[in-house]
């Protein structure tokens, strides 16, 4: 049994002694799961730089679920090249929409 009248008292009572909101709890796993993935796909494109080939991404905005705040974005590998030529033809294929974000790197 509460001691509370409501939720929202005991939400507010659990925020002046320094507990997370549900909605900071979901915020936080979000810039948690946006550092996950980056690191998930910048290890696959540094792998494929160093190898020598040039790579196109894909730069993805990450929301949270709960909020739709934006909680980060990434690089998404989306393939490799052996030449910049054929690299800069698959961006101009994906890139129809102009709110599209594909780019090449090169090798390093």
């Amino acid at each position: 049994m509460s001691n509370y009248t409501s939720y929202a008292e005991q939400e507010h009572a659990d925020h002046v002694a320094g507990c997370a909101s549900e909605f900071e709890n979901c915020y936080s796993e979000a810039r948690t799961k946006v550092r996950e993935l980056a690191f998930h796909h910048g290890t696959r494109i540094d792998r494929a730089r160093s190898l020598g080939l040039w790579v196109v991404i894909d730069e993805v905005e990450y929301y949270c679920n709960a909020t739709d705040a934006f909680a980060g974005s990434y690089e998404h590998f989306v393939s490799a090249h052996p030449s910049e030529v054929v690299a800069r033809r698959k961006v101009a294929e994906l890139n129809s929409d102009p709110e599209d974000r594909f780019s090449v790197l090169p090798p390093l």
